[in-house]
This record gives structure tokens, sequence and C-alpha cells, in this order.
């Protein structure tokens, strides 16, 4: 049997479960392992040397499908870095919008909070009295342009 870890000693190395590798596999996230002449995995330093990118990727907040074309280019052998600059140029955008949209947010609920209710409410005088429609239609605004940003993102 040639040295390596099966998938469980690797994926208890990892802290995953079994299924997440043979997942990461699946997706093009991990190159696929040497096999014993049983058919079994068997994974090496290298290859947790992967796993540990994938988690810190996902940890910044890149998708499987972001990571996915990040190690496309490691694997063609080409600099992911230009490609990633840019990447985080957009999700950076993204998430200052939704910072952003979080804000208003909470001013709106700060203001709430200090009104009395309104005397005759039909559900709860203190929404009710408050201009949260016109907020409700400007989260939907910022919503839209937030989600159409992330569909761009993974394409």
């Amino acid at each position: 049997m040639t040295a390596g870890w099966t998938i469980g000693e690797f994926a208890a190395r990892c802290g995953l479960a079994p299924k997440t590798i043979r997942y990461y596999e699946a997706r093009g996230l991990l190159p696929a392992p040497a096999r014993t002449p049983a058919g079994y995995r068997l994974y090496g330093p290298a290859d947790l040397e992967w796993v540990r990118f994938v988690r810190q990727a996902k940890a910044l907040g890149f998708s499987l499908s972001e990571i996915r074309a990040i190690v496309a280019y490691c694997q063609a052998g080409q600099a992911p870095c230009p490609a990633v600059r840019a990447l985080v140029e957009r999700k950076l955008a993204v998430v200052e919008a939704q910072i952003r949209a979080l804000e208003r947010q909470r001013q709106g609920l700060l203001a709430l909070r200090q009104r009395a209710p309104a005397p005759q409410a039909r559900f709860c005088g203190l929404i009710e009295g408050s201009v949260a429609e016109g907020a409700a239609q400007e989260e939907e605004s910022v919503g839209g342009a937030v989600g159409r940003t992330l569909r761009s993102l993974a394409r």
C-alpha cells in the first residue's frame, strides 16, 4: 500500500467530514487523489494545503464557484492574483453596499425605538406610525442591486 492518509484520516486532519472531501473533489476544488490498488483514496500533505486554501478563501467570503475558478488558474500554471484582485474589488463593492443598507436599517430601528406608538394602530403602532414603508421600498431597491451584483460575481 502506498503511503498516505485514507479519506477518514485525511478528513479528520482537516476537521471536515469525508463527505465534504468528496464534495470538494467533485466540484474541482481538490485534485483527484492517488488510489490504492483496491480503489481507496490516498491523500498527502499537498492535498492538505489545498484544503487549507479552500477554507481560507471561504473564510474571506469567496463562494465555492469563485474558489474553483481560482483553483483552475493554479492548475493551469497561471497566477490567479490579477483575477482575484478584480474579484476582491467587486466583492468589496457589494459588501460596502450591504453595510450602507444595514446602517440605514440600524438608523430606522434606533428612531423606532425612541418613538411613542401610534394610539390607534391596527397591529403595532410603533411600526405602523413609522416611515417603514418607504424604507422597505428602498431596501427592495438596494437588495435588488446587491442580488444583481452577486449574480454577476458568480459568472
